[in-house]
C-alpha cells in the first residue's frame, strides 16, 4: 500500500514536471522507457489543477462573447422574455376537470 502511495506521487511528480501532460501520454512514455517502469500499473490519481483547467476553458472558435449587454441599476430594469416554438403540437396539461383535445405550438416566459 506505501507503495502504491509513493508511485502515485511519483507519477503526480512527473505530470507536474512535464507541465501537466495527460496521463494516457505519460503511460506511452513508460512503455516507451523515457520514464520509470515501476509507474506502468500505477492507477490513475486526482490532478485538481487539470480538472480545474478543463472546468474554466473558454470556447476557442465560432462563439463570440456578447459585449453589448447592459447591467441593470435595480430591480425591474431589464426584462428576459423567451419565446420557442415546437415542430410538433403538445397537448394543454390537465390535472382536474374534463380532458381537451386542445395542442399548443408555441410557449413564452419571463
Amino acid at each position: 500500500m506505501v507503495l502504491d502511495k509513493n508511485n502515485k506521487n511519483l507519477i503526480l511528480k512527473w505530470q507536474l514536471r512535464l507541465n501537466h501532460l495527460p496521463f494516457k501520454k505519460l503511460n506511452m512514455m513508460v512503455m516507451q522507457g523515457r520514464i520509470p517502469k515501476k509507474l506502468a500499473r500505477v492507477d490513475i490519481p486526482f490532478c485538481p489543477a487539470c480538472t480545474y483547467g478543463k472546468a474554466a476553458r473558454k470556447p476557442w472558435k465560432g462563439k463570440a462573447s456578447n459585449k453589448n449587454i447592459k447591467m441593470a441599476s435595480q430591480p425591474g430594469e431589464s426584462v428576459l422574455i423567451d419565446s420557442f416554438e415546437w415542430a410538433t403540437a403538445g397537448f394543454v396539461a390537465k390535472m382536474k376537470d374534463i380532458l381537451t383535445n386542445k395542442h399548443y405550438m408555441l410557449v413564452t416566459s419571463t
